[in-house]
Protein backbone atom coordinates (compact mmCIF):
# COMPACT_ATOMS: atom_id res chain seq x y z
CA UNK A 1 0.00 0.00 0.00
CA UNK A 2 1.02 3.46 -0.92
CA UNK A 3 2.36 5.58 2.16
CA UNK A 4 0.31 8.79 3.21
CA UNK A 5 -2.88 7.12 2.50
CA UNK A 6 -4.82 9.56 5.24
CA UNK A 7 -7.71 11.11 3.50
CA UNK A 8 -7.13 8.48 0.10
CA UNK A 9 -7.75 5.43 1.75
CA UNK A 10 -10.05 5.97 5.13
CA UNK A 11 -8.24 3.06 7.43
CA UNK A 12 -11.45 1.61 8.38
CA UNK A 13 -12.34 0.58 4.42
CA UNK A 14 -8.85 -0.91 4.37
CA UNK A 15 -9.36 -2.98 7.33
CA UNK A 16 -13.08 -4.34 6.00
CA UNK A 17 -11.30 -5.11 2.91
CA UNK A 18 -8.56 -7.54 4.54
CA UNK A 19 -11.64 -9.56 5.95
CA UNK A 20 -13.65 -9.86 2.96
CA UNK A 21 -12.96 -12.48 -0.30
CA UNK A 22 -11.71 -10.70 -3.31
CA UNK A 23 -15.29 -11.30 -5.10
CA UNK A 24 -17.02 -9.41 -2.23
CA UNK A 25 -14.27 -6.10 -3.03
CA UNK A 26 -16.07 -5.06 -5.73
CA UNK A 27 -19.59 -4.19 -3.64
CA UNK A 28 -17.75 -2.79 -0.47
CA UNK A 29 -16.32 -0.46 -3.26
CA UNK A 30 -19.08 0.41 -5.36
CA UNK A 31 -21.58 1.21 -2.47
CA UNK A 32 -18.84 3.20 -0.65
CA UNK A 33 -18.36 5.61 -3.91
CA UNK A 34 -22.53 5.80 -4.34
CA UNK A 35 -22.76 6.50 -0.43
CA UNK A 36 -20.06 9.53 -1.07
CA UNK A 37 -21.23 10.50 -4.80
CA UNK A 38 -25.05 11.16 -2.66
CA UNK A 39 -22.96 13.68 -0.64
CA UNK A 40 -20.86 14.92 -3.64
CA UNK A 41 -24.34 15.99 -5.29
CA UNK A 42 -26.05 17.72 -2.62
CA UNK A 43 -22.23 19.90 -2.29
CA UNK A 44 -22.94 20.61 -5.75
CA UNK A 45 -26.42 22.03 -6.08
CA UNK A 46 -25.32 24.64 -3.52
CA UNK A 47 -21.92 25.32 -5.40
CA UNK A 48 -23.88 25.85 -8.60
CA UNK A 49 -26.68 27.95 -7.04
CA UNK A 50 -24.23 30.66 -5.42
CA UNK A 51 -22.56 30.57 -8.91
CA UNK A 52 -25.50 30.93 -10.51
CA UNK A 53 -26.30 34.26 -8.37
CA UNK A 54 -22.37 35.49 -9.12
CA UNK A 55 -22.32 39.41 -11.00
CA UNK A 56 -22.54 38.84 -14.88
CA UNK A 57 -19.90 41.60 -15.43
CA UNK A 58 -17.08 39.35 -13.54
CA UNK A 59 -15.91 36.75 -15.84
CA UNK A 60 -15.59 33.23 -15.66
CA UNK A 61 -11.55 33.29 -15.46
CA UNK A 62 -11.83 35.53 -12.88
CA UNK A 63 -14.17 33.74 -10.80
CA UNK A 64 -12.14 30.51 -11.50
CA UNK A 65 -9.03 32.09 -10.26
CA UNK A 66 -10.55 33.53 -7.46
CA UNK A 67 -12.13 30.03 -6.23
CA UNK A 68 -8.64 28.58 -7.14
CA UNK A 69 -6.89 31.09 -5.01
CA UNK A 70 -9.01 30.31 -1.78
CA UNK A 71 -9.25 26.65 -2.28
CA UNK A 72 -5.87 26.46 -2.19
CA UNK A 73 -5.65 28.76 0.82
CA UNK A 74 -8.20 26.40 2.53
CA UNK A 75 -6.46 23.68 1.94
CA UNK A 76 -2.86 24.62 2.34
CA UNK A 77 -3.53 26.11 6.12
CA UNK A 78 -5.81 22.72 6.88
CA UNK A 79 -2.42 20.75 6.28
CA UNK A 80 0.19 23.43 7.00
CA UNK A 81 2.23 21.00 9.19
CA UNK A 82 2.30 18.03 6.83
CA UNK A 83 2.52 20.03 3.39
CA UNK A 84 6.14 18.66 2.77
CA UNK A 85 4.63 15.09 2.17
CA UNK A 86 1.94 16.84 0.55
CA UNK A 87 3.71 18.88 -2.25
CA UNK A 88 5.82 15.09 -3.20
CA UNK A 89 4.40 13.79 -6.18
CA UNK A 90 5.20 10.49 -8.00
CA UNK A 91 3.00 11.89 -11.44
CA UNK A 92 3.83 15.46 -12.07
CA UNK A 93 2.90 14.92 -16.00
CA UNK A 94 -0.57 13.40 -14.86
CA UNK A 95 -1.04 16.00 -12.23
CA UNK A 96 -0.78 18.62 -14.86
CA UNK A 97 -3.05 17.17 -17.59
CA UNK A 98 -6.01 16.67 -14.69
CA UNK A 99 -5.11 20.40 -13.93
CA UNK A 100 -5.76 21.59 -17.34
CA UNK A 101 -8.96 19.15 -17.59
CA UNK A 102 -10.06 20.98 -14.73
CA UNK A 103 -9.51 24.15 -15.68
CA UNK A 104 -11.20 23.74 -19.05
CA UNK A 105 -13.60 21.89 -17.37
CA UNK A 106 -14.80 24.39 -14.43
CA UNK A 107 -14.26 27.09 -17.29
CA UNK A 108 -17.22 25.70 -19.32
CA UNK A 109 -19.01 25.31 -16.20
CA UNK A 110 -19.04 28.56 -15.00
CA UNK A 111 -19.94 29.64 -18.36
CA UNK A 112 -22.70 27.09 -18.51
CA UNK A 113 -24.73 27.57 -15.12
CA UNK A 114 -24.22 31.41 -15.89
CA UNK A 115 -25.99 31.82 -19.32
CA UNK A 116 -28.41 28.76 -18.86
CA UNK A 117 -31.13 27.92 -16.45
CA UNK A 118 -29.98 25.57 -14.52
CA UNK A 119 -32.65 23.09 -15.26
CA UNK A 120 -31.01 22.94 -18.01
CA UNK A 121 -27.47 22.91 -17.41
CA UNK A 122 -28.25 19.67 -15.01
CA UNK A 123 -29.74 17.75 -17.90
CA UNK A 124 -27.07 18.14 -20.21
CA UNK A 125 -24.33 17.79 -18.06
CA UNK A 126 -25.39 14.56 -16.94
CA UNK A 127 -23.22 13.53 -20.53
CA UNK A 128 -20.37 12.99 -18.36
CA UNK A 129 -22.06 9.82 -17.26
CA UNK A 130 -21.21 8.50 -20.92
CA UNK A 131 -17.95 10.19 -21.54
CA UNK A 132 -16.38 8.61 -18.47
CA UNK A 133 -18.53 4.92 -18.50
CA UNK A 134 -17.02 4.77 -21.70
CA UNK A 135 -13.68 5.83 -20.87
CA UNK A 136 -14.23 3.34 -17.47
CA UNK A 137 -14.96 1.06 -19.99
CA UNK A 138 -11.69 1.60 -22.48
CA UNK A 139 -8.91 2.59 -20.64
CA UNK A 140 -9.36 0.32 -17.10
CA UNK A 141 -11.29 -2.32 -18.06
CA UNK A 142 -14.32 -1.57 -16.06
CA UNK A 143 -17.22 -3.23 -18.26
CA UNK A 144 -20.50 -2.25 -17.29
CA UNK A 145 -23.02 -5.23 -16.63
CA UNK A 146 -26.57 -4.87 -18.80
CA UNK A 147 -28.56 -4.50 -15.31
CA UNK A 148 -25.76 -1.01 -14.78
CA UNK A 149 -26.50 0.26 -18.32
CA UNK A 150 -30.20 -0.32 -17.85
CA UNK A 151 -29.89 1.90 -14.48
CA UNK A 152 -28.17 4.48 -16.38
CA UNK A 153 -30.91 4.69 -18.88
CA UNK A 154 -33.38 4.65 -16.88
CA UNK A 155 -32.54 7.49 -14.48
CA UNK A 156 -31.72 9.67 -17.41
CA UNK A 157 -35.03 8.79 -18.48
CA UNK A 158 -36.20 9.97 -14.96
CA UNK A 159 -34.44 13.25 -15.14
CA UNK A 160 -35.79 14.21 -18.33
CA UNK A 161 -39.56 13.29 -16.94
CA UNK A 162 -38.84 15.54 -13.61
CA UNK A 163 -37.89 18.29 -15.93
CA UNK A 164 -39.96 18.03 -18.83
CA UNK A 165 -37.01 18.61 -20.57
CA UNK A 166 -37.09 20.36 -24.06
CA UNK A 167 -35.09 22.83 -25.89
CA UNK A 168 -37.07 25.42 -28.40
CA UNK A 169 -34.10 27.53 -29.77
CA UNK A 170 -30.48 26.05 -30.31
CA UNK A 171 -27.62 28.06 -28.77
CA UNK A 172 -24.42 27.72 -28.39
CA UNK A 173 -24.19 27.82 -24.42
CA UNK A 174 -25.90 24.46 -24.99
CA UNK A 175 -22.39 22.95 -25.84
CA UNK A 176 -21.42 24.29 -22.91
CA UNK A 177 -22.26 21.45 -20.34
CA UNK A 178 -21.55 19.14 -22.57
CA UNK A 179 -18.02 19.83 -23.09
CA UNK A 180 -17.45 21.17 -19.27
CA UNK A 181 -18.69 17.40 -19.24
CA UNK A 182 -15.84 15.60 -21.39
CA UNK A 183 -13.22 17.23 -19.76
CA UNK A 184 -14.45 16.70 -16.34
CA UNK A 185 -14.39 12.87 -17.13
CA UNK A 186 -10.98 13.04 -18.87
CA UNK A 187 -10.26 14.07 -15.13
CA UNK A 188 -12.17 11.40 -13.39
CA UNK A 189 -10.00 9.24 -15.48
CA UNK A 190 -6.49 10.90 -14.72
CA UNK A 191 -8.09 11.10 -10.99
CA UNK A 192 -8.10 7.01 -10.96
CA UNK A 193 -4.74 6.29 -12.67
CA UNK A 194 -3.50 9.29 -10.09
CA UNK A 195 -4.89 7.75 -7.50
CA UNK A 196 -2.61 4.38 -7.06
CA UNK A 197 0.40 6.66 -6.97
CA UNK A 198 -0.34 9.65 -4.82
CA UNK A 199 -2.40 10.61 -1.74
CA UNK A 200 -5.76 12.65 -2.05
CA UNK A 201 -4.00 15.44 -0.62
CA UNK A 202 -1.67 15.50 -3.01
CA UNK A 203 -3.97 15.36 -6.30
CA UNK A 204 -5.91 18.43 -4.69
CA UNK A 205 -2.68 20.38 -3.78
CA UNK A 206 -1.02 20.17 -7.06
CA UNK A 207 -4.82 20.57 -8.78
CA UNK A 208 -5.31 24.17 -7.23
CA UNK A 209 -2.36 25.30 -7.62
CA UNK A 210 -1.57 24.84 -11.27
CA UNK A 211 -4.73 26.00 -11.64
CA UNK A 212 -3.11 29.92 -10.01
CA UNK A 213 -0.83 29.30 -12.27
CA UNK A 214 -2.16 28.38 -15.26
CA UNK A 215 -4.48 31.73 -15.06
CA UNK A 216 -2.16 34.01 -13.55
CA UNK A 217 -1.54 35.62 -17.03
CA UNK A 218 -5.03 35.09 -18.56
CA UNK A 219 -6.40 36.54 -15.68
CA UNK A 220 -4.47 39.77 -16.03
CA UNK A 221 -6.36 41.05 -19.11
CA UNK A 222 -10.35 40.55 -17.63
CA UNK A 223 -9.56 41.58 -14.34
CA UNK A 224 -12.63 43.71 -12.87
CA UNK A 225 -13.08 45.42 -9.31
CA UNK A 226 -14.43 42.48 -6.80
CA UNK A 227 -16.33 43.43 -3.93
CA UNK A 228 -16.77 41.95 -0.51
CA UNK A 229 -20.11 39.88 -1.34
CA UNK A 230 -18.63 38.72 -4.53
CA UNK A 231 -15.41 36.98 -2.91
CA UNK A 232 -17.67 35.80 -0.28
CA UNK A 233 -20.04 34.19 -2.41
CA UNK A 234 -16.62 32.53 -4.17
CA UNK A 235 -15.26 31.27 -1.20
CA UNK A 236 -17.95 29.41 -0.51
CA UNK A 237 -18.50 28.04 -4.05
CA UNK A 238 -14.64 27.21 -3.94
CA UNK A 239 -14.82 25.35 -0.20
CA UNK A 240 -18.00 23.45 -1.76
CA UNK A 241 -15.40 22.77 -5.00
CA UNK A 242 -13.08 21.64 -2.40
CA UNK A 243 -14.58 19.10 -0.22
CA UNK A 244 -16.77 17.91 -3.49
CA UNK A 245 -13.82 17.54 -5.36
CA UNK A 246 -11.93 15.46 -2.75
CA UNK A 247 -15.00 13.21 -2.21
CA UNK A 248 -15.72 12.48 -5.70
CA UNK A 249 -12.11 11.58 -6.41
CA UNK A 250 -12.62 9.03 -3.70
CA UNK A 251 -15.72 7.91 -4.53
CA UNK A 252 -14.23 7.34 -8.17
CA UNK A 253 -11.58 5.44 -7.02
CA UNK A 254 -13.38 2.80 -4.79
CA UNK A 255 -16.72 2.04 -6.99
CA UNK A 256 -16.61 1.44 -11.09
CA UNK A 257 -17.44 4.61 -12.81
CA UNK A 258 -20.57 3.21 -14.45
CA UNK A 259 -21.96 1.52 -11.04
CA UNK A 260 -21.97 5.50 -9.87
CA UNK A 261 -23.35 7.15 -12.71
CA UNK A 262 -26.92 7.00 -11.90
CA UNK A 263 -26.43 8.26 -8.86
CA UNK A 264 -25.33 11.96 -10.53
CA UNK A 265 -29.06 12.63 -11.45
CA UNK A 266 -29.74 12.76 -7.38
CA UNK A 267 -29.08 16.35 -7.84
CA UNK A 268 -32.66 16.62 -9.98
CA UNK A 269 -34.31 14.25 -7.00
CA UNK A 270 -33.63 16.72 -5.04
CA UNK A 271 -34.70 19.62 -6.56
CA UNK A 272 -37.75 17.83 -6.86
CA UNK A 273 -38.46 16.27 -3.28
CA UNK A 274 -37.21 19.79 -1.53
CA UNK A 275 -39.42 21.53 -3.59
CA UNK A 276 -42.64 19.45 -2.26
CA UNK A 277 -41.56 19.61 1.33
CA UNK A 278 -40.46 23.22 1.74
CA UNK A 279 -42.49 24.79 -1.19
CA UNK A 280 -45.74 23.25 -1.07
CA UNK A 281 -45.13 22.68 -5.15
CA UNK A 282 -47.65 20.51 -6.28
CA UNK A 283 -46.60 17.03 -7.43
CA UNK A 284 -47.57 16.91 -11.01
CA UNK A 285 -47.91 13.02 -12.73
CA UNK A 286 -44.46 13.70 -14.54
CA UNK A 287 -42.73 14.52 -11.41
CA UNK A 288 -44.01 10.89 -9.73
CA UNK A 289 -42.93 9.08 -12.93
CA UNK A 290 -39.57 10.40 -12.64
CA UNK A 291 -39.03 10.39 -9.12
CA UNK A 292 -40.29 6.49 -9.50
CA UNK A 293 -37.75 6.08 -12.42
CA UNK A 294 -34.58 7.14 -10.35
CA UNK A 295 -35.58 5.18 -7.58
CA UNK A 296 -36.23 1.92 -9.17
CA UNK A 297 -32.62 2.29 -11.67
CA UNK A 298 -31.37 3.04 -7.91
CA UNK A 299 -32.56 -0.18 -6.93
CA UNK A 300 -31.62 -2.24 -10.17
CA UNK A 301 -27.58 -0.67 -9.46
CA UNK A 302 -27.17 -1.48 -6.13
CA UNK A 303 -28.35 -5.25 -7.15
CA UNK A 304 -25.62 -5.10 -9.70
CA UNK A 305 -22.86 -3.89 -7.15
CA UNK A 306 -20.89 -7.31 -7.68
CA UNK A 307 -21.00 -7.35 -11.59
CA UNK A 308 -18.31 -4.55 -12.04
CA UNK A 309 -15.22 -3.69 -10.50
CA UNK A 310 -12.74 -0.58 -10.06
CA UNK A 311 -9.70 -0.58 -11.34
CA UNK A 312 -8.84 1.14 -7.87
CA UNK A 313 -10.06 -1.80 -5.74
CA UNK A 314 -8.89 -4.50 -7.80
CA UNK A 315 -4.96 -3.13 -7.40
CA UNK A 316 -5.77 -2.46 -3.79
CA UNK A 317 -8.15 -5.00 -2.72
CA UNK A 318 -4.87 -8.08 -4.09
CA UNK A 319 -2.60 -5.84 -1.91
CA UNK A 320 -4.87 -6.18 1.14
CA UNK A 321 -5.53 -9.69 0.96
CA UNK A 322 -2.47 -10.80 0.17
CA UNK A 323 -0.97 -8.67 3.31
CA UNK A 324 -4.11 -10.09 5.81
CA UNK A 325 -2.51 -13.43 4.77
CA UNK A 326 0.28 -12.97 6.06
CA UNK A 327 -0.70 -13.04 9.04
Amino acid sequence: MPKNTLMKIPQFVVSILGYFRYTELQAIGNIYGAVLTFFVNIIRSIGSSVIHSLPKNISSIQSLFIESAFAFLFLFLFFLKDIKSIVLTKKPILQILKSCCNITGTYFLFEGIRSLPLVIYSVLSLFSIFFAAIGAFLFFLEKPSKSIIFSIFLSIFGVVFITKFKIQNFSISLLFPIISAFFFSLGTLLSKKIAIFDSLRTSLFWCFLLQIIFLAIPVNSVWQPVNFDTLFKLSITSLSILVAMALAIQAESFSAIAFCAPFKTLRVLFSALLGLLFFNEVIQLHTLIGIFCIIISYIFVCKSSKEIISYYVRKMGKEAIKSEGKK
